[in-house]
């Protein structure tokens, strides 16, 4: 099933960013390109600086494992620092949970945590420490309202996600 999220996606994710993460992050991490909203507003709302990595486990709708690429990260800016990382969608979690762990072990982060703005699976979300705004089924593909599905903008909206 395909479901479009509408723009109160970014609503319900500045509200949770709000009343979970409070102040006590240094920096910001966004995965590129799903995680450059999510990062974006992370950084306004904290008021906390926002670095960059390209991860993706996806080509087109097919996962494909997790590839790094163009890391636009030095160890300068996170080492000993409390680190969230960003993306869109927790699916499986590889692209999170793999951009979390190496920020820790490679950029010596003190600590990482995640954020995300749609979950598919909350159990391995609160064990990794990753907050989220909105759930949806497993077998749901998530079109979010920046995207295109097929070259084309979805028209009409699927109630298959739901605010945390």
């Amino acid at each position: 099933m395909i479901a479009k999220v509408g723009w109160e996606i970014c609503r319900d994710f500045y509200q949770m960013v709000l009343g979970q993460q409070g102040s006590d992050i240094d920096v910001v991490v966004g995965i590129l390109r799903g995680g450059s909203l999510p990062a974006t507003v992370v950084s306004h709302v904290l008021d906390k600086p926002v670095y960059w990595v390209k991860a993706k486990a996806y080509k087109g709708m097919r996962k494909h494992g997790v590839k790094f690429k163009n890391l636009d990260l030095h160890v300068s800016n996170l080492k000993g620092k409390k680190v969230l990382v960003c993306d869109d969608i927790f699916d499986t979690g590889d692209t999170i949970l793999k951009t979390m762990k190496f920020v820790k072990e490679a950029m010596g982060a003190e600590r990482v945590t995640g954020c995300v703005m749609i979950t598919k699976n909350t159990a391995e979300c609160e064990k990794n420490v990753i907050a989220w705004a909105q759930t949806c089924a497993p077998t749901t593909w998530i079109v979010f309202p920046w995207e295109k599905v097929d070259g084309e903008r979805m028209e009409s909206e699927v109630d298959d996600v739901q605010s945390n």
